[in-house]
């Protein structure tokens, strides 16, 4: 999936959308993901669905924590 945004320092966030279609529906969804560098060999990856009326929850969140000597 395509995903545009922004990045600082310590902080990724990108937002991305699709269409959901059923014969019932046609309905724009999106999603954001954020990627923080929480420590020199640790970060957290969140991503969010976002209803077509704005809504965010969370969808997925993953902690990375790596070895010092990698």
């Amino acid at each position: 999936m395509f995903s545009e945004g922004q990045k600082d320092a310590d902080h990724i966030a990108v937002l991305g959308s699709y269409l959901y279609i059923t014969p019932e529906t046609e309905q724009y969804w999106g999603w954001r993901t954020e990627i923080k560098i929480i420590s020199e060999n640790k970060i957290k990856i969140t991503a969010y669905n976002i209803s077509p009326e704005g809504e965010e929850a969370i969808a997925t969140e993953t902690l990375i924590q790596g070895n010092k000597s990698c």
